[in-house]
């Protein structure tokens, strides 16, 4: 049962003028203003703005009228105006036939409004359970922020009723189910009613919830000595007994409130960094074959989306290569877009490959501020096994790790790197905290990269490109 209360509620006096004087429900509005189809208010504690349906309520099945629609958009403009962020507990079958385009208009009203919130980067949250179908899904549920559903709640734009009058059919009931949501991205978690209160808490910094692993937790593995060559380096990194970059953030992050998706190599959330809510996105090769999928790669642009909207500094522990083998589901144009918002993020940007940056695809989620672990991390264009395959006609006899420059003092004579950073969690935090405090300089560092690869001596001109 949901746990989520009012400190203040408003417009307590509105009632419906039954504008189209639709037969049996004026009789059916008294009992709604007994108990509300809709309340809007300030939820406990006064931390956020809240609305809650009942859609039991003057057996309305949660139905939105005008009324309904003027609650929720003095909610969220009270949320907007007060800089708080707003909390949607939904059950809803959309919007109420007895009041016809009255009903309806509120829609774009709902939607003017999250827009103004939104635009104020502040967070919303939508809680659904029960049933979230129709134009309460479309305008609010929607359009927040954030996703939750209890189990087996019942999730679309057209009800399963709707459907089969329209068509004649029966519809297909498990593409309108939570789980059927949660593996599609449409939701970001399944939880329980009772839990819910506590996962909006976490969200939205004022409670924690603690990382779920799934695994114990690997702890960073301290090489006795530096790496002799690139091939070690390289072991190193692929260490089978080592960390990911999931187990970083289990031991820096005091919460991770974790979005939803299918694969979980890559895994997208917001957590609480010393007292900081920052978004996260931490590579796992030890969950499934340990190759990042495009569904991961959609799920980064989400967190990506979500750091932006909200103004919070994204921070990403990147251990992965890209799965060659989803051609249909097109990866390159999925990595390309992780690379692109990546890149044009305004929000602190601090990227750490805490094992193996795999080619262009850890390149997508580290297009920042970047920096190596010491003495067990590599980054290159392809996996030295990779190009030793592609060139062994060639080039017999050779280490290709060696020729392919991986080491850390080398990486960093190239120009693309902005620091090596020691294996441990202080130097880390330490790097984390410098990292949202400075300006994003990776184009710079791009820029001098490729001009260190230029033959400048060909035309007898010094650097050709602008070093800002």
């Amino acid at each position: 049962m949901s746990t989520f209360s009012f400190e203040t509620r408003f417009g307590t006096e509105l009632r419906s003028s039954d504008p189209l004087k639709f037969p049996g429900y004026a009789d059916r509005l008294k009992l709604v203003d007994e108990l509300p189809v809709v309340t809007g208010g300030i939820g406990r504690g006064g931390h956020y703005a809240l609305v809650m349906f009942d859609f039991k309520a003057g057996r309305m099945g949660g139905s939105m009228g005008a009324v309904e629609g003027q609650r929720i958009v003095q909610t969220i403009d009270w949320a907007t105006d007060n800089g708080r962020p707003f909390v949607a507990c939904i059950s809803s079958g959309g919007a109420r036939m007895e009041e016809g385009m009255h009903a309806l208009v509120q829609m774009p009203r709902i939607t003017a409004a999250m827009s103004r919130h939104q635009k104020a980067k502040l967070a919303s949250i939508g809680v659904f359970n029960g049933a979230v179908t129709g134009g309460v899904y479309i305008a609010l549920g929607s359009r927040t922020t954030m996703r939750i559903a209890g189990p087996g709640t019942t999730i679309g734009f057209a009800g399963p009723a709707v459907v089969k009058a329209a068509l004649g059919v029966e519809p297909d009931m498990e593409c309108y189910t939570s789980e059927y949501a949660h593996q599609r991205r449409q939701i970001d978690a399944i939880v329980e009613p009772d839990q819910q209160e506590a996962w909006v808490s976490a969200a939205l910094g004022l409670g924690r919830l603690p990382l779920r692993l799934g695994r114990p937790v690997r702890f960073p593995l301290a090489p006795a000595r530096p790496p002799e060559s690139a091939t070690e380096l390289v072991a190193n990194a692929r260490n089978p007994k080592g960390p990911s970059g999931i187990d970083y953030v289990a031991g820096l992050m005091s919460s991770f409130v974790e979005f939803g998706g299918t694969d979980p190599t890559l895994r997208t959330g917001i957590a609480d960094f010393e007292g900081c809510r920052v978004v996260v996105i931490a590579s796992d090769r030890h969950a499934g074959n340990g190759l990042t999928t495009v569904d991961g790669f959609k799920g980064a642009n989400r967190a990506m989306k979500v750091a932006q909207q909200l103004g919070l500094p994204l921070i990403t522990f990147v251990d992965l290569s890209a799965d060659p083998s989803p051609e249909k589901a097109n990866m390159a144009r999925a990595i390309g877009k992780a690379m692109k918002r990546m890149g044009n993020l305004s929000v602190p940007k601090v990227s750490f490959v805490v094992g193996e940056g795999g080619s262009g695809g850890a390149l997508a989620l580290t297009n920042g501020n970047l920096h190596l672990l010491e003495n067990s991390s590599f980054f290159a264009v392809i996996a030295p096994e990779l190009a030793e395959a592609i060139k062994s006609k060639s080039l017999t006899g050779v280490d290709m790790a060696e020729l392919m420059r991986l080491q850390h003092h080398q990486a960093i004579e190239q120009g693309w790197l902005s620091s090596v950073v020691a294996n441990d969690y202080r130097a880390i935090a330490d790097a984390i905290r410098t990292g949202i405090e400075s300006p994003d300089r990776a184009q710079d560092r791009y820029a001098r990269a490729t001009d260190l690869a230029l033959d400048h001596s060909a035309n007898g001109a010094g650097p050709s490109l602008s070093l800002i």
